[in-house]
């Protein structure tokens, strides 16, 4: 992906076609490539890097989180090393999930989510959907990785109208 972003950001200028420039990435594209870079440069956690965006299409608002712990909540190396779940303290018990991160964030703003899009580089867990995405009502969710769904997550979605969408990016025509 890095490599993608890479390439993406470093052509010049915008694409000139029919006389007429056009961006050199969708909206989709460019939401993810802003939000890969995102929680690269702001998540702590070693081993996985999640982002999730909401974006609301008729404003352009792009309400952005990543995988971390709360404010005020030191980022410990050995709570982020700790990945045992029969161990206190492990980063499971301190950590905030990227999707709730940004619903917070977007509520925090005075934004109202219900016909927006939610974007995340990973499937979102069932916790994520039930306590924050299925109530917002969020109508589409865009996602890059299938990070292991579980059975819950589908079941859930199963009683929505949640529209739910791998995105293959191609940056091919760059």
């Amino acid at each position: 992906m890095i490599d993608l972003i890479k390439k993406l950001i470093t052509q010049e200028g915008a694409v000139a076609s029919k006389g007429l420039y056009e961006s050199r990435a969708g909206m989709d594209e460019s939401i993810f490539a802003v939000l890969y870079v995102w929680a690269e440069l702001r998540s702590k956690d070693p081993n996985t890097k999640v982002g999730a965006a909401i974006y609301d299409s008729s404003t352009g608002a792009l309400h952005m989180g990543y995988n971390g712990f709360n404010h005020g909540v030191p980022d410990e190396k050995e709570a982020w090393d700790n990945r045992d779940l029969e161990v206190a303290h492990n980063k499971y018990t301190k950590i905030v999930h990227a999707e709730a991160n940004a619903m917070m964030k977007a509520l925090q703003a005075g934004f109202k989510p219900e016909h927006s899009t939610m974007f995340c580089t990973h499937w979102p867990c069932h916790r994520c959907l039930k306590d924050f995405i299925i109530p917002s009502k969020i109508k589409t969710i865009k996602y890059l990785q299938n990070y292991p769904p579980d059975a819950e997550s589908y079941e859930l979605l199963r009683h929505t109208d949640i529209k739910i969408v791998q995105v293959r990016l191609d940056f091919s025509g760059l």
